[in-house]
């Protein structure tokens, strides 16, 4: 069932694309696949697309895939339609088969597709939830010089999970005897494999795995449930998961709902060391919602920090919840020597690696540079407010091509900046297997910060009064409405790091020297 949505220049309306979703779900089908490069959407067109991807969910079982996007390989990058929830948003990636059969390259293990957009959402929202191939030999527009053609993007990788989710679909009628679309939906997730050098943030579950998905789908005994997750972000308030750029969080608090009509005994873990949960179990009532306090011990090297916090009934199939944990750790340039890094590495083909350097207010320059040693690479830069820059090759080329390459800006944004070095994948061409390169960032007359004091939000009190030096301590920290004199409400820095605020307190475990000490608090 094709249905078009897009005029002969590829235009068209997000109420086209309603339209659409409406009368495939009249037609019985039970899932989708959808490919626009809709970027920006409204807050109204956020909405109220979600609003129909949940009723298409819950009332016809209809899954709908989304490409996520070609606008990677920076950090938040996906197209807003591939941003909401209950969508399977999809990536693209390529295996060192395809590699070969489709150019020719020699490409050692599977890597993303460099152009393929990267999550969270701004909300914290995992996108992409899975990667598929990302290059295929496809119809092509009439206007071109052939109607068949091998052409890349995450267009292509969306109806390969389509794909896998129609023949698992088929499965589960003709052989397991039964039409369960959910179950469907948490082998496929569950069977994903997770690519090997990249981080949750950049590959959501991993790549689909039929063969997995299948073998979990048959041995399901159970349904699976509805739960859900509201967690703060910074910039952006609360939504589904927790996406921290440039600011190190220290406790958040998450929302965790159960919309069944059972009480469920929940397993909570995270999966990576940084995230640590104050409970490994908790009791989440039918119908209802409680709140689970997560602490974080983010490591001091610079870098990007993304993995899974889960909650798990272990007596469902699958993971129930998994909710995305997302924090960047980047290189403070004016604290560093001469206000300058550089960095010498290398990387295989097709791969890449992210550097993230933070730019202080009233800086009157920051200049990016790659020089590359052997084989060949690039540099992809995403500023603060997520538009880009892409530098030419540097190193070996069938053309002439300099051994460095340079981007310098005036007047740059303050905030988060995001280097990406991507070494070609076409490195076998010149009997390459790696390129070495050497990347430098650095700033030109930085002013001294203007420090200026949060306004009177605030009323603060801490307790206790007098400290035991030596000792762990527990400081309770009070931020009362100066006005309404009631408990504060968001969240707070503290030396440097977050604190969401439970009841308008943080609680500050501390082991001091003396039996006093400063804290440098704002908001």
């Amino acid at each position: 069932l094709a249905l078009k949505v897009l005029d002969r220049n590829g235009k068209g309306k997000i109420a086209s694309l309603h339209s659409a979703l409406q009368a495939a779900a009249k037609r019985e089908a039970r899932v989708a696949v959808v490919s626009m490069g809709q970027y920006q959407l409204t807050k109204n067109e956020q909405k109220q697309l979600a609003a129909l991807v949940e009723s298409l969910w819950k009332e016809h079982h209809m899954l709908i895939c989304m490409a996520a996007g070609n606008n990677g390989p920076g950090l938040n990058t996906v197209t807003g339609t591939a941003a909401l929830p209950n969508i399977i948003s999809v990536g693209a990636y390529a295996n060192p088969f395809m590699w070969d059969s489709d150019y020719g390259w020699k490409v050692e293990r599977s890597t993303l597709w460099y152009f393929s957009s990267a999550g969270p959402a701004s909300d914290g929202t995992m996108v992409p939830m899975v990667v598929a191939p990302g290059s295929v030999v496809s119809t092509y527009p009439m206007w071109a010089d052939k109607p068949y053609r091998l052409d890349e993007g995450t267009s292509m990788a969306a109806p390969h999970v389509a794909g896998a989710i129609a023949l698992l679909m088929d499965a589960v009628t003709h052989k397991l005897y039964k039409n369960d679309t959910m179950a469907v939906y948490q082998a496929l997730i569950s069977g994903a494999e997770r690519l090997e050098g990249y981080q949750a943030a950049e590959q959501g579950y991993g790549a689909i795995n039929m063969l997995r998905s299948w073998m979990l789908l048959r041995d399901m005994k159970d349904d699976t449930i509805a739960l859900g997750a509201y967690q703060f972000t910074p910039d952006f308030g609360y939504g589904q998961g927790l996406y921290s750029r440039g600011i190190t969080p220290a406790q958040s608090v998450i929302r965790l709902e159960n919309n069944t009509d059972t009480n469920r005994q929940l397993a909570i873990g995270g999966l990576s060391e940084w995230i640590k949960p104050a409970q490994f179990s908790m009791q989440l009532p039918q119908q209802g919602q409680r709140k689970l306090l997560v602490d974080y011990e983010i490591p001091e090297e610079p870098g990007l920090y993304s993995d899974f916090l889960i909650a798990d009934d272990m007596e469902t199939p699958g993971v129930d919840l998994s909710i995305l944990q997302t924090v960047i750790v980047p290189y403070k340039l004016d604290k560093l020597k001469d206000q300058k890094l550089e960095v010498s590495e290398s990387l295989k083909a097709a791969e890449f690696k992210r550097y993230f350097v933070q730019v202080p207010e009233e800086a009157s320059s920051l200049s990016l540079n790659l020089a590359v040693a052997s084989g060949r690479a690039r540099m992809h830069v995403v500023s603060p407010s997520g538009w880009q820059d892409i530098s030419n090759y540097a190193g070996q080329g069938k053309t002439l091509t300099e051994p460095q390459v340079e981007i310098a800006y005036n007047l740059p944004e303050a905030g988060t900046w995001e280097v990406i070095v991507y070494s070609a994948a076409s490195l076998s061409d010149f009997e390459e297997t790696q390129s070495q390169y050497t990347l430098q960032a650095s700033l030109q007359d930085v002013q001294p910060a203007v420090v200026t004091p949060p306004d009177d939000r605030y009323l603060v009190s801490s307790l206790p009064r007098i400290l035991r030096p030596g000792e762990k301590n527990l400081i309770s920290i009070g931020f009362w409405n100066s006005v309404t004199k009631t408990a504060g409400e968001g969240a707070v820095m503290i030396d440097g790091k977050m604190y969401e605020l439970r009841n308008g307190m943080v609680l500050l475990p501390i082991i001091p020297t003396t039996d006093t000490i400063n804290l440098t608090i704002s908001w």
